[in-house]
């Protein structure tokens, strides 16, 4: 992605945090892939930031953990 927008740098490799109160349950929150690469204008970026959320949600329902259908936003 470098060779074709070195900016993107700024959002790859993703940027993840596992959050929570000791006695309360755990959050997992990450910028979407697709907002940050797609704010470039380019096709190709933005399908690899696509791609990559499909990898994130595969790998998390491998997990066993809950994947909504739209990102939840706060």
């Amino acid at each position: 992605m470098y060779r074709h927008e070195p900016a993107i740098l700024l959002y790859a490799p993703l940027h993840i945090v596992i959050w929570g109160d000791p006695d309360g349950p755990g959050y997992l929150s990450f910028d979407k892939p697709s907002d940050q690469f797609g704010s470039f204008g380019s096709t190709e970026l933005s399908k690899v930031g696509v791609e990559l959320e499909h990898k994130l949600a595969a790998l998390l329902d491998h997990l066993g953990v809950s994947v909504p259908d739209e990102p939840v936003t706060t």
